[in-house]
């Protein structure tokens, strides 16, 4: 199986996130992508950990704004 362009992989994260978010099963997205089972799962932990690291500056950036408020 040929490796995937890192422009590739980035527009199958997008699917991948979509599909995995409405339930879909890892093997059946891995069929449909043309990929191994295991690189869905490797792509899921990156997807989630970018989501984490999201998640994170947000509540930062939330607690900052607040503190702003309360030192005003």
């Amino acid at each position: 199986m040929p490796r995937r362009s890192p422009f590739q992989r980035e527009k199958d994260l997008l699917d991948l996130a979509s599909r995995y978010l409405r339930g879909e099963a890892q093997a059946v997205i891995a069929h449909d992508m043309g990929v191994d089972q295991s690189a869905v799962s490797r792509d899921l932990l990156l997807l989630q950990t970018r989501w984490r690291k999201l998640t994170t500056m947000a509540l930062d950036e939330h607690k900052a704004r607040e503190l702003a408020r309360i030192d005003h």
